[in-house]
C-alpha cells in the first residue's frame, strides 16, 4: 500500500531526514534513491512485499523542498527530480496487530527455530541455523522481538533472520523476525 487511509502530513518545516524522524521511520529501514524514476521503483518494489497483507506498512519518500521537505505518498503523483530518502512507516493498526499477536503467542513457545532467508525475504527449506529451547534464550528472543520502537522491520524484508515460534509438541505457532542490525 503506497497511501496511508487517513490523513497524512505533505510537508515537513525543516530537512528530509528530520521529516522521517517525526514519522517514526528508523535509520536502518531509510534508503536514497536519485530521481522521479527510481522513486517509483522503490514504492513497486516494496508494494510487492506488502501486497495482501491486513495491515500494510506505509511507504514514504521526502525530498528537500525550499527549506522544507516535501513527503510523498503516492508515486503516480507529479515529482520532481532530486534526491528523496525513502522509507516505511508503520501505521498504528498494523503495530497494534502485531504487538497483539506477539503478546499471545510467545507464552506458549517452549522453542525456537532460527532460519536463514533465501535473499527474498523468505525463510530456506532447510536453512535452520540454530533450535533454541533454553528459557533464557527464549525470553531473550521474545523481548528482540517484542520491545523497542517498531520499524518497517517487522515486514519480511531481505536480510533478516526468521524465528520459527513452535509449542510443546512441536507445532508451528507462528514466525517473527529478527532484524540483523
Amino acid at each position: 500500500m503506497t497511501a496511508p487511509d487517513s490523513p497524512v502530513p505533505t510537508w515537513h518545516d525543516g530537512p528530509p531526514a528530520a521529516a522521517l524522524d517525526a514519522l517514526g521511520v528508523a535509520d536502518d529501514v531509510r534508503g536514497v534513491v536519485h530521481g522521479a524514476a527510481e522513486v517509483r521503483e522503490w514504492f513497486a518494489c516494496h508494494d510487492e512485499y506488502h501486497e495482501g497483507s491486513p495491515h500494510p506498512t506505509w511507504l514514504v519518500a521526502a525530498t528537500a523542498d525550499g527549506d522544507g521537505t516535501r513527503l510523498v505518498w503516492d508515486p503516480s503523483a507529479d515529482l520532481p527530480d532530486g534526491e528523496y530518502t525513502v522509507g516505511t512507516v508503520v501505521p498504528p493498526r498494523r503495530l497494534a496487530a502485531v504487538t497483539g499477536w506477539l503478546a499471545g503467542v510467545w507464552p506458549a513457545t517452549a522453542s525456537v527455530r532460527v532460519l536463514s532467508d533465501t535473499g527474498d525475504g523468505v525463510a530456506g527449506d532447510g536453512g535452520v541455523l540454530a533450535v533454541v529451547t533454553d528459557p533464557a534464550e527464549l525470553e531473550a528472543l521474545r523481548r528482540e522481538t517484542t520491545t523497542g520502537r517498531y520499524t518497517g522491520g517487522i515486514c519480511r524484508c531481505p536480510g533478516n533472520l526468521t524465528l520459527t515460534l513452535h509449542d510443546a509438541g512441536g507445532a508451528l505457532l507462528g514466525t517473527a523476525l529478527r532484524r540483523l542490525l
